[in-house]
């Protein structure tokens, strides 16, 4: 099922938020062309995990209700088709937050938080897996060696896994470590500049960005790790702070949206419906309208060429199953 919806008006709208969007002269792009896709066939779900191989998605993990309800199904979305199929589980803890990326032919997943036999209230994570996407496999790696394993930002550059800015389950922390999966090692890198929960993050090029967070009050920072000289740099802040985003990025241009506004001194509280976008070339901020699928936080994205995806989330009442895509067609590269 595909039902393309447009939102008109919404120039006015986001016409009337732009003073003051960037650090430099911006213009608008709008996106108003949202297709919204078949619904995911299992759990509605928030704070789940998503990347892309090839023609596929492999999705899963997350939490299917307020604090509970913790799974660790998986499964394969099949982006031409709008097709799911189910995978062989997680052959560990169910868990919220965990890393997921592709490496070569295969699908890592793990770390994050979750309840084990011996912590009844969840624990942090330190497994680490690799799925074959040919034999249907999961194979055991080298565990996390930081201290902070649970809402890591990350992303990978020039074929290697890098996390950053985890939560240790009683405090935010800076370690930053690359996985080799040629390897099966981890290593320790510089340190991110802050002490943040709760952020997004997007990868352009061989640059991590690692935009917004928490930690006593919203943040509207924008740091970028440079993969091939190990350094952290900070660049032109969000418009406002927020949290429980999540972020993607289309051809040379990173997209920051949902979430929440945590009560306090950038912003008033509340969930987001917003999206923004990040130009590297101009060091700006772009608004680009809102997400047709209401306010939410906890949803996941990816991109697949020049289309973004995002799925699932929650309000204050529910989680959701649903699924949808957007083409930002204004900018060009």
């Amino acid at each position: 099922m595909k039902r393309r919806l447009r939102q008109p008006g919404l120039g006015i709208l986001v016409l009337l938020l732009c003073i003051g969007v960037s650090c430099q002269d911006e213009t608008i792009s709008l996106v108003e062309d949202w297709t919204q896709l078949s619904d995911f066939p299992g759990v509605p779900r928030a704070s789940a995990s998503a990347v892309v191989l090839g023609e596929k998605a492999y999705v899963g993990m997350g939490r299917s209700e307020w604090l509970s309800g913790y799974l660790n199904d998986f499964w394969c979305y099949d982006i031409r088709m709008d097709r799911w199929d189910s995978l062989p589980p997680l052959p560990s803890f169910a868990r919220v937050k965990a890393v997921a990326c592709a490496m070569d032919s295969f699908i890592y997943v793990g770390l994050g938080f979750g309840y084990t036999p011996e912590s009844a209230n969840g624990s942090v994570l330190f497994d680490f897996y690799a799925f074959d996407t040919v034999k249907k496999i999961w194979i055991r790696r080298a565990d996390y060696p930081g201290s902070a394993p649970n809402d890591l930002s990350y992303g990978v550059l020039d074929g290697k896994l890098f996390v950053t800015g985890g939560y240790t389950g009683t405090s935010f922390n800076k370690e930053t470590y690359c996985y080799d999966p040629q390897l099966n090692e981890w290593t320790r890198k510089a340190d991110f500049p802050n002490e943040l929960g709760s952020k997004a993050c997007f990868v352009i090029g061989n640059e991590l960005y690692v935009a917004g967070g928490f930690r006593g009050r919203n943040y509207k920072t924008l740091y970028c790790y440079d993969g091939i000289r190990d350094e952290w740099s900070q660049k032109c802040s969000m418009p406002e702070g927020r949290i429980l985003s999540t972020g993607l990025s289309i051809q040379n241009r990173g997209y920051v949206l949902l979430g929440r506004n945590w009560g306090g001194l950038e912003n008033g509280g509340g969930l987001r419906s917003d999206m923004i976008a990040y130009d590297p070339k101009t060091d700006a901020w772009t608004l680009c309208g809102r997400f047709p699928g209401g306010k939410r936080q906890n949803s996941v994205a990816f991109s697949k060429g020049r289309t973004g995806y995002v799925l699932f989330g929650e309000n204050e009442h529910q989680r959701f199953r649903d699924v949808w895509c957007f083409k930002d067609e204004a900018y060009e590269d």
